[in-house]
């Protein structure tokens, strides 16, 4: 006769060797937080620094100015001004003041005075933007320190699952490995807290500052405010492409982290770090005798203990 003292499955884990896929697949991921956070913070510097470094986000009041600019500079940005013509215009007028030199001096007169109209007609007055003046928001201390939260996060997380892809007991390379997965997980979901509100606040601030300028630009692109930012005249890269980039960027980094946080579950959810162990314990008389045996994956194997 049997005696079935207990039947119970416990988890045993692999080992790290066995947990390339997920390591590799935690790493690409935290390189992309890390990768989109750098171009978050540095598209979002650019694009302040068309507003002379001023928080380009939710601005709380406009100002504007008028000043007084060349008609070469001016025409030039929208494509209709052609500067030689003005250059060709003067020499040629430069010239018949030096080749008429017998016309008497009413004529003379008259050519001088029509240089000063054409001098003064290559200036224009223009509206734009005064720095000095508006009053910009203060709304940019997280959407700067978010992306460089995520690049010192995501750097030490990798750097721990390089060393450490699955925790758990004493195995080779580090003498005490931890368990990783949960604390990640907790950070994980934090910084999808942290920047999604960054992306929010960026997202929703920049697009109230070009929509800030509609009463000037009858617009609400970013596009339509390169004309009233004088930075933004010999600039190579225009604020609404900067704007644009910013904001692709921010919404990158909150990406990385709600694909970091899914990964997790999912791993959570398989366990591919254990494996499924059977143990059970037996009763056999008349001899009494009790025997343990474990049963894996592998054939089982049985360990005796007699007992008097």
């Amino acid at each position: 006769m049997t005696i079935l003292l207990y039947d119970k499955l416990d988890l045993d884990e692999k080992a790290s060797n066995k947990l390339k896929a997920w390591k590799a697949w935690h790493l690409i991921i935290y390189a992309l937080a890390a990768s989109f956070a750098i171009m978050n913070y540095v598209f979002l510097q650019n694009t302040m620094q068309l507003v002379d470094n001023n928080c380009v986000l939710a601005p709380r009041q406009l100002s504007f100015k008028m000043v007084d600019v060349p008609i070469e500079n001016t025409l030039n940005q929208n494509g209709n001004y052609n500067a030689q013509d003005v250059k060709a215009n003067s020499t040629d007028v430069t010239e018949k003041n030096i080749i008429d030199e017998n016309i008497n001096d009413t004529e003379r007169n008259t050519q001088t005075h029509m240089m000063d109209d054409l001098e003064i007609s290559t200036m224009e007055s223009r509206l734009i933007l005064d720095t000095s003046r508006t009053l910009f928001g203060q709304d940019c201390d997280l959407a700067e320190y978010a992306p460089v939260m995520s690049l010192i996060v995501a750097a030490t997380w990798a750097t721990l699952f390089t060393m450490c892809p699955g925790g758990g007991r004493p195995r080779s390379g580090l003498r005490q490995p931890w368990r990783i997965l949960a604390p990640a997980l907790i950070f994980a979901i934090v910084m999808v807290i942290l920047t999604g509100i960054s992306f929010t606040k960026t997202n929703n601030g920049l697009v109230d500052f070009c929509t800030a300028f509609q009463n000037v630009t009858n617009a609400t692109t970013c596009s339509s405010v390169d004309p009233y930012l004088e930075r933004s005249w010999q600039a190579s890269w225009s604020f609404g492409a900067r704007t644009a980039a910013t904001r692709a960027a921010s919404a990158g980094v909150w990406a990385s982290w709600a694909c970091a946080v899914a990964l997790f579950l999912i791993r959570c959810l398989a366990a591919p770090d254990f494996e499924v162990r059977r143990t059970g314990a037996y009763l056999k008389d008349p001899q009494n005798v009790e025997t343990d045996t474990i049963f894996a994956k592998n054939p089982p194997t049985a360990k005796k203990r007699f007992a008097n």
